[in-house]
């Protein structure tokens, strides 16, 4: 009798199922600017950077990271005002726009462990 081929447990399904669709892609169009371009503009990095921040903190249960991610997406949304309307150069804001979103992802990345890893928790009930 032929025997099964070893399967990943659901809770790590459900941990990688929640990386790569709840938190890298959103940053497909990010991406997708780096391959067609060969850059990311600081405009295109800090308003991605802005949305992904507030939609992440909005699915935490953390309250520390929710406010974390309001303050972020708030000066996010600030620097893309004023890269927009010209006022300050790009020079620091695709840097800064690239560590908030690299910050909200491990410390996010970390709580979806403990959710779907450690509590067993479903990401998807199909």
């Amino acid at each position: 009798m032929a025997k099964p081929v070893p399967s990943l447990p659901a809770h790590w399904e459900e941990f990688f199922l929640c990386l790569v669709f709840h938190m890298m892609l959103p940053l497909l169009p990010i991406g997708i600017e780096q391959w067609q371009a060969g850059t990311v503009s600081a405009k295109s990095l800090t308003l991605g950077a802005a949305m992904y921040v507030i939609s992440i903190g909005g699915s935490s249960r953390s309250r520390l990271m929710f406010a974390a991610a309001v303050g972020f997406s708030m000066l996010l949304s600030a620097l893309f005002g004023l890269l927009a309307g010209q006022v300050i150069a790009e020079a620091g804001a695709g840097r800064f726009a690239a560590g908030a979103v690299m910050v909200v992802f491990v410390v996010h990345m970390m709580e979806r462990y403990n959710r779907h890893v450690v509590e067993q928790k479903p990401y998807w009930s199909f």
